[in-house]
C-alpha cells in the first residue's frame, strides 16, 4: 500500500480505538442530505450536511443508492468524498465499497478537531445518473455514527431518506424579448419553460433604467425561489428605441413690408425632463416669404434636427402675409387723397383726429411728421410725383 493510506489506516484504528461505548445521539443530530434534481445521463454534486456540526469531530455512515444512481469515483477507483473549505486543513475522508451494496463513508479528525460548520454542506459527494433511473428514486443514509468533540464518545444517529428526481430533460428557463420607448420604465419581464415543471419563479433583472440610452441590454434570469437544480438559464434582450418627438411651427402672421417674422418651435414628447439641448443638431426652419412678398399664405418648413434618443417628426406652420397699409393713407380707407392731407394738418394742429395711422403719415422718411409730408400727398394726389 501507498504510504498515505497506510498512514490514514493506522489513524483511523487509533481514533476509534479511544472511542467510548456507543450511546442514541439526539434525534435532531443526524447525517443528512437534501432532496436534489438530476437529469439523466449527467451528475450532480450533493452536499451531505451534519446537524449541530461544531460538536462532532466525526462521523460514520453507510450510503445506498437505487439502480441506475452511481458515486463518482476518485483516482484509486473509490467513492470520492470532498470537504468543504472549512475542514479540509483539519479533518480526512475516507470511502469504500460494502459487500451489501453501500457505500461506507468516514470524515474525521486525528487531532480531535470539531467540524466547522458554515452554510455550506459539510462535505459533497457526486451522484450520477444513468436513463434507468428516470423518475423518483429514494436513497438511504444508514448505519450513522458520530462522535463527539473532547469527549470522544460515540453517538448513533437516526438513518434518514432522501429524494432524487431523475429527470429525462434539463428545464430551460428563457427571458423573452421585449422592446420600449426611451424614457418609459422597464415593463414586466416575462419568460417561457421548456422541458419538465419547475417549483418556484426566477428572478429577472435588467441594468436598463428609464433614462438609459437608446440600444440592446440583456434581461438576465437568475435561480429566484426555484427548488430545481436541474435547470439552464438563457438570457433575454431588451431593445430601448426611439422615443416619438415632435417639432412644430405655428401659425404667424405679418404685413407686407414688414420684416420676417422670428419663427418659434414648438416640442412635444421629450422624456426625463429634456429640452432641445439634447438634440445633436438643431432643427432649421424656412420660408418662401421675404419681407416685400405679396399678401398670401405661405408654408413654414422644419427639418434637419436630429437626436441620438428620439425619432423626430415634424408639423409645418404658416406664415400669413396681410396687405399692409398704405404710405399716406392715414386715415385707412386704403386710398391716398385731400382727406389723408387735412387729417396730417389736423395732427400737426394738435386737434388729434380720429382713426389717424401715424405710421404711414412720415411720407418722406425723415422721422418727423410735418407739413412737408402734407404738401407731398398732395402732390401725389395732382399726379406730380409718385409716392417715395
Amino acid at each position: 500500500m501507498k504510504r498515505s493510506i497506510l498512514l490514514i489506516y493506522y489513524a483511523l484504528i487509533g481514533f476509534f480505538y479511544y472511542i467510548n461505548t456507543a450511546n442514541a445521539a439526539s434525534t435532531t443530530d443526524k447525517v443528512s442530505m437534501q432532496d436534489f434534481w438530476v437529469v439523466k445521463g449527467e451528475q450532480q454534486t450533493v452536499g451531505l450536511y451534519v446537524t449541530n456540526a461544531t460538536t462532532y469531530t466525526a462521523f460514520q455512515c453507510d450510503i445506498f443508492l437505487p439502480t441506475g444512481l452511481t458515486l463518482g469515483q476518485n483516482t484509486q477507483g473509490l467513492p470520492l468524498v470532498t470537504l468543504n473549505s472549512a475542514n479540509t486543513k483539519t479533518h480526512l475522508t475516507e470511502s469504500s465499497y460494502l459487500s451489501n451494496g453501500g457505500i461506507r463513508i468516514v470524515v474525521m479528525s486525528m487531532s480531535n478537531k470539531a467540524f466547522s460548520f458554515n452554510s455550506d454542506a459539510l462535505a459533497n459527494i457526486i451522484i450520477l445518473a444513468s436513463s434507468e433511473a428516470v423518475g423518483q428514486q429514494n436513497i438511504r443514509i444508514e448505519n450513522v455514527r458520530l462522535v463527539t468533540a473532547g469527549t470522544r464518545i460515540e453517538l448513533t444517529a437516526h438513518s434518514s431518506q432522501v429524494t432524487a428526481n431523475v429527470m429525462e430533460q434539463r428545464a430551460i428557463i428563457k427571458a423573452k424579448n421585449t422592446t420600449r420607448k426611451y424614457g418609459e420604465a422597464n415593463p414586466v419581464f416575462e419568460y417561457t419553460i421548456e422541458g419538465p415543471a419547475i417549483e418556484g419563479k426566477p428572478e429577472i433583472t435588467c441594468e436598463a433604467t428609464s433614462t438609459s440610452p437608446v440600444g440592446n441590454y440583456n434581461i438576465t434570469v437568475k435561480k429566484g425561489t426555484i427548488n430545481n437544480t436541474c435547470v439552464d438559464f438563457v438570457a433575454g434582450m431588451l431593445t430601448i428605441e426611439k422615443a416619438p418627438l415632435n417639432i412644430a411651427a405655428d401659425i404667424y402672421t405679418k404685413k407686407q413690408g414688414e420684416s420676417m417674422p422670428q419663427f418659434t418651435l414648438t416640442y412635444t414628447g421629450f422624456k426625463n425632463q429634456e429640452t432641445n439641448a439634447v438634440l445633436s443638431k438643431q432643427p432649421i426652419v424656412s420660408c418662401e416669404a421675404n419681407k416685400s412678398s405679396a399678401p398670401g399664405e405661405y408654408t413654414v418648413t422644419v427639418s434637419g434636427a436630429e437626436a441620438q434618443n428620439y425619432d423626430i417628426s415634424y408639423t409645418n406652420g404658416k406664415l400669413v402675409v396681410i396687405k399692409g397699409a398704405k404710405k399716406g393713407d392715414v386715415n385707412s380707407d386704403d386710398e391716398v387723397d385731400v382727406t389723408d392731407v387735412v387729417m396730417i394738418i389736423d395732427e400737426i394742429l394738435g386737434k388729434n383726429p380720429n382713426g389717424y395711422n401715424a405710421s404711414v403719415a412720415d411720407v418722406n422718411n425723415d422721422g418727423t411728421i410735418d407739413v412737408t409730408d402734407a404738401v407731398l400727398i398732395i402732390d401725389v394726389i395732382l399726379g406730380k410725383i409718385t409716392m417715395p
